[in-house]
Protein backbone atom coordinates (compact mmCIF):
# COMPACT_ATOMS: atom_id res chain seq x y z
CA UNK A 1 0.00 0.00 0.00
CA UNK A 2 2.85 2.36 0.93
CA UNK A 3 4.56 1.78 -2.42
CA UNK A 4 1.33 2.32 -4.31
CA UNK A 5 0.95 5.70 -2.60
CA UNK A 6 4.54 6.71 -3.38
CA UNK A 7 4.18 5.56 -7.00
CA UNK A 8 0.92 7.49 -7.39
CA UNK A 9 2.52 10.58 -5.88
CA UNK A 10 5.44 10.41 -8.33
CA UNK A 11 3.11 10.05 -11.32
CA UNK A 12 0.98 13.03 -10.32
CA UNK A 13 3.91 15.16 -9.13
CA UNK A 14 6.06 14.70 -12.22
CA UNK A 15 3.23 14.96 -14.75
CA UNK A 16 2.32 18.38 -13.35
CA UNK A 17 5.94 19.48 -13.21
CA UNK A 18 6.68 18.39 -16.77
CA UNK A 19 4.30 21.05 -18.12
CA UNK A 20 5.89 23.71 -15.91
CA UNK A 21 9.39 22.65 -16.91
CA UNK A 22 8.80 23.46 -20.56
CA UNK A 23 7.68 26.97 -19.72
CA UNK A 24 10.71 27.89 -17.59
CA UNK A 25 13.15 26.50 -20.18
CA UNK A 26 11.43 28.27 -23.06
CA UNK A 27 10.67 31.57 -21.31
CA UNK A 28 14.10 31.90 -19.71
CA UNK A 29 16.31 30.36 -22.39
CA UNK A 30 18.38 33.52 -22.90
CA UNK A 31 18.90 34.01 -19.15
CA UNK A 32 19.77 30.34 -18.62
CA UNK A 33 22.27 30.46 -21.49
CA UNK A 34 23.86 33.67 -20.19
CA UNK A 35 23.91 33.10 -16.42
CA UNK A 36 23.47 29.39 -15.75
CA UNK A 37 25.60 27.49 -18.27
CA UNK A 38 27.69 25.53 -15.79
CA UNK A 39 24.92 24.17 -13.57
CA UNK A 40 23.04 20.88 -13.70
CA UNK A 41 19.85 21.68 -15.64
CA UNK A 42 17.26 20.75 -13.03
CA UNK A 43 14.24 22.90 -12.23
CA UNK A 44 15.45 23.70 -8.70
CA UNK A 45 19.01 24.58 -9.74
CA UNK A 46 17.82 26.80 -12.60
CA UNK A 47 15.45 28.63 -10.27
CA UNK A 48 18.24 29.14 -7.71
CA UNK A 49 20.70 30.27 -10.37
CA UNK A 50 18.26 32.78 -11.84
CA UNK A 51 17.41 34.08 -8.37
CA UNK A 52 21.10 34.58 -7.52
CA UNK A 53 22.61 35.69 -10.84
CA UNK A 54 19.75 36.96 -12.91
CA UNK A 55 19.85 40.72 -12.64
CA UNK A 56 18.39 41.54 -16.04
CA UNK A 57 15.58 39.03 -16.31
CA UNK A 58 12.97 39.56 -19.01
CA UNK A 59 9.35 40.12 -18.00
CA UNK A 60 8.36 36.83 -19.62
CA UNK A 61 11.04 34.92 -17.71
CA UNK A 62 10.17 36.64 -14.42
CA UNK A 63 6.51 35.78 -14.90
CA UNK A 64 7.37 32.13 -15.57
CA UNK A 65 9.67 32.05 -12.53
CA UNK A 66 6.97 33.52 -10.29
CA UNK A 67 4.42 30.99 -11.51
CA UNK A 68 6.79 28.06 -11.12
CA UNK A 69 7.97 29.30 -7.74
CA UNK A 70 4.45 29.41 -6.30
CA UNK A 71 3.44 25.99 -7.60
CA UNK A 72 6.80 24.44 -6.69
CA UNK A 73 6.66 25.73 -3.12
CA UNK A 74 3.40 23.93 -2.54
CA UNK A 75 4.48 20.67 -4.16
CA UNK A 76 8.04 20.50 -2.83
CA UNK A 77 7.01 21.58 0.66
CA UNK A 78 5.09 18.31 0.91
CA UNK A 79 7.93 16.23 -0.54
CA UNK A 80 10.63 18.03 1.48
CA UNK A 81 8.81 18.96 4.70
CA UNK A 82 10.88 16.65 6.94
CA UNK A 83 14.10 17.61 5.16
CA UNK A 84 13.39 21.32 5.62
CA UNK A 85 12.78 20.71 9.33
CA UNK A 86 15.97 18.67 9.67
CA UNK A 87 18.41 20.71 7.58
CA UNK A 88 16.94 24.22 7.25
CA UNK A 89 15.29 24.93 10.60
CA UNK A 90 17.10 28.21 11.19
CA UNK A 91 16.77 29.53 7.63
CA UNK A 92 14.46 32.51 7.20
CA UNK A 93 12.11 31.81 4.25
CA UNK A 94 12.17 34.08 1.22
CA UNK A 95 14.52 34.98 -1.58
CA UNK A 96 15.31 31.36 -2.40
CA UNK A 97 17.08 30.71 0.93
CA UNK A 98 15.20 27.46 1.67
CA UNK A 99 15.91 26.18 -1.83
CA UNK A 100 19.59 27.08 -1.43
CA UNK A 101 19.68 25.24 1.90
CA UNK A 102 18.12 22.12 0.40
CA UNK A 103 20.54 22.18 -2.53
CA UNK A 104 23.45 22.59 -0.11
CA UNK A 105 22.26 19.50 1.79
CA UNK A 106 21.35 17.53 -1.34
CA UNK A 107 23.40 14.47 -0.33
CA UNK A 108 21.43 14.18 2.93
CA UNK A 109 17.90 14.54 1.49
CA UNK A 110 15.21 11.87 1.61
CA UNK A 111 14.52 9.99 -1.63
CA UNK A 112 11.24 11.81 -2.20
CA UNK A 113 12.75 15.25 -1.66
CA UNK A 114 15.85 14.39 -3.69
CA UNK A 115 13.63 13.34 -6.60
CA UNK A 116 11.62 16.55 -6.34
CA UNK A 117 14.76 18.71 -6.24
CA UNK A 118 16.38 16.92 -9.18
CA UNK A 119 13.41 16.80 -11.50
CA UNK A 120 14.66 17.80 -14.92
Amino acid sequence: MKYLFIFSFYIIFFSVLSAEKVSIYADCSAEIEKDCQSIKKTRARIMQCLLEKGKNISTKCQSSMDELSESSKEKSSQACKADMREHCTWIVPGGGRILKCLLKNEAKLSELCFAAMNEI
